[in-house]
């Protein structure tokens, strides 16, 4: 008698790994639905957006030519059409904006960092893979999510030089105006500190 329980205990544990992974999703299921999700998170404003909101101070320009000129004499022009504490609060929310997206960028490139050292130092994925289709579905989602990280990563790198530079022209010719400006401190691109 204890001999059949036993054997029917050992013939249930070898049958219940089976039916919980017939019961598991594909890896690339798992791989759609991450970047489906990654991409959804990480949504790019573009210009056309960021135009959308009114100011009368423009945003800074990411494609094309600096426009930090047509920025400074955006301010000079609200300046003369308002008070010195509503142009003040203009520039400040302006900059808030601007370092807000710097901000934005910092961080994404941190994670991405992040999630390329945890793949070297872990491996790729925690199970190995039980067949050849789903090595090759895993190695092909790391290598688009890889390059998705590049892009982004090269993206931010762009945005926060013009960022920089532009805040930087701005700076100055905001204190020359006359403005209160020690709020503008411009981050550095690793997030390590301002100046």
């Amino acid at each position: 008698m204890l001999r059949r329980i036993l054997l029917l205990l050992l013939v249930l544990l070898l049958l219940a790994p089976i039916e919980l992974r017939a019961q598991e999703p594909s890896l690339a299921d798992v791989a759609r639905t991450t970047r489906t999700a990654k991409e959804a998170a990480a949504k790019i404003i573009t210009n056309e957006e960021l135009r959308g909101e009114s100011s009368e101070i423009p945003d800074i320009a990411f494609d094309g030519v600096d426009n930090s000129d047509e920025i400074v004499r955006a301010i000079v022009a609200y300046g003369r059409a308002h008070t010195r504490e509503q142009t003040s609060a203009a520039v400040h929310a302006w900059y808030d904006k601007h370092d807000g997206l710097m901000e934005k960028a910092i961080r994404e490139n941190q994670e991405i960092k992040q999630r390329r050292e945890q793949r070297s130092y872990s491996g790729t994925l925690d199970r190995a893979p039980d067949n050849a289709k789903q090595y090759q579905e895993r190695w092909q989602s790391e290598m688009e999510q890889a390059r998705a990280d590049r892009e982004t990563e090269r993206t931010n790198g762009l945005r926060q030089a013009r960022i920089q530079q532009e805040l930087q022209k701005v700076r100055l010719a905001v204190l020359r105006f006359g403005l209160p400006c020690d709020y503008m401190k411009i981050r550095f691109g690793n997030g390590n500190g301002s100046w």
